[in-house]
């Protein structure tokens, strides 16, 4: 793999050129393994996660019955779904004609995805310091928001969305009375859990705020990604049965929606798979969750381009390596920050049970 590549075409970078061989642009920054991490302070981690809690002006969908439509898997099958006229739709190229060049992830050398000619990379791996968010709940592991995107506006676009740890204290006998929506517990927002149709229903309303007319298309359980999960869980949940504790369950699910922005309309597809242990350790989560987009003339064709970019990801057998290394440093740290946050509670009690000792006493203290 080479050092440093186009940051316009991701084209490898030969001797101290100022300009692109490939696409002649200048060079300016470039990406490549040596690129500094990326760790997240309190004030950025808050801003991003934002996007994440749960919006007060979103209807929930649960009461609305799932439109009866075809299967949206594969892409390649989409191929023949109607959608609107416009010339565009036949000057597209197929997939087998689109060329691709393989670029790195730019933060960490994390892995490696097949990017079209031209088109740019923004974001990348990420890490969470627990100590400027309030707790561990989501430093245990690097972190992805990572898009392919055909210009600045995104127009077309494959997205990897970070999963994130919520705090969900429903199940928890004093906890909900504590905390409440948009608070924070150990690092983790709090939001009551939601399935995974509603989890992608706000999460394109947080993105797509310009959006208007936003109708959902077309949508499914993806039951084969569920059991993948639940394979994936299952030396987890075998212990968690012997110890007497509840187990990790799981729902995926896959949208495709319609809306205009710009003038443009446009068809987005979301996937994403919500992991529940609310009656272990009041928590949930959002995993292997996507968004892909294009304008919808486009996207039979344009969508599995979008597919072919999603499936080349490539990870770096040494980065993998330093992650696992970073877990059990990680679950160290967790462990001595769970122990000093049950130390500081305790003292906090102990100062508010003696406040309140004192006030009763000048209470009944006679006059």
């Amino acid at each position: 793999m080479a050092d440093k590549f186009c940051i316009h075409c991701g084209n490898p970078l030969t001797g101290a050129k100022k300009f692109c061989a490939n696409c002649g642009k200048p060079v300016g920054d470039v990406t490549g393994a040596q690129s500094p991490s990326m760790v997240l302070d309190g004030q950025i981690f808050e801003g991003l996660a934002a996007k994440i809690r749960m919006p007060v002006h979103v209807a929930p969908l649960s009461g609305l019955a799932p439109p009866q439509m075809p299967s949206l898997r594969p892409p390649s099958l989409r191929a023949a779904s109607p959608s609107p006229r416009r010339s565009e739709a036949d000057e597209a190229p197929a997939a087998d004609q689109v060329r691709f060049d393989r670029v790195p992830e730019p933060n960490q050398n994390a892995f490696t995805v097949l990017v079209p000619r031209c088109w740019k990379i923004r974001g990348g791996i990420f890490d969470v310091n627990p100590l400027q968010a309030d707790g561990t709940g989501n430093s245990m592991s690097p972190k992805c928001d990572f898009a392919v995107m055909s210009d600045d506006q995104g127009t077309m676009m494959m997205r990897w969305i970070p999963s994130w740890n919520f705090a969900d204290p429903g199940y928890s006998p004093s906890g909900g009375a504590q905390l409440q929506p948009g608070q924070w517990y150990q690092g983790m927002p709090v939001r009551p859990m939601v399935s995974a149709r509603q989890f992608l229903w706000e999460l394109l309303q947080a993105e797509r705020t310009r959006a208007t007319g936003m109708t959902i298309d077309a949508e499914e359980a993806v039951n084969e990604i569920t059991a993948a999960f639940y394979k994936q869980a299952e030396p987890l949940n075998r212990g968690l049965e012997q110890a007497g504790l509840p187990t990790w369950n799981f729902e995926s699910w896959d949208m495709r929606v319609q809306y205009t922005e710009g003038g443009q309309l446009f068809w987005e597809e979301v996937i994403a798979t919500i992991g529940d242990y609310r009656r272990g350790g009041n928590m949930w989560m959002n995993d292997y969750t996507f968004m892909l987009r294009a304008p919808a003339p486009l996207y039979p064709t344009w969508g599995r381009v979008l597919e072919e970019i999603r499936q080349s990801a490539e990870y770096n057998p040494q980065w993998l390596a330093a992650v696992e290394k970073a877990k059990g440093e990680r679950a160290r740290m967790a462990w001595e920050t769970q122990q000093y946050i049950n130390q500081v509670m305790a003292e906090i009690i102990a100062k508010r049970q003696e406040a309140w000792d004192e006030a009763q006493k000048k209470r009944e203290e006679p006059w």
